[in-house]
């Protein structure tokens, strides 16, 4: 039961922090990448 309690609280950390990062890459490339000239 230990197992299963660890992963749902990981997914549970990483689905945000995965989202967040992300989120931060995507502004990143938007900001750094081709777009900014255009």
């Amino acid at each position: 039961m230990t197992d299963l309690e660890t992963q749902s609280d990981v997914s549970v950390v990483t689905a945000p922090a995965l989202a967040a990062l992300a989120g931060i890459a995507h502004g990143f490339f938007l900001r750094h990448g081709g777009m900014s000239k255009g």
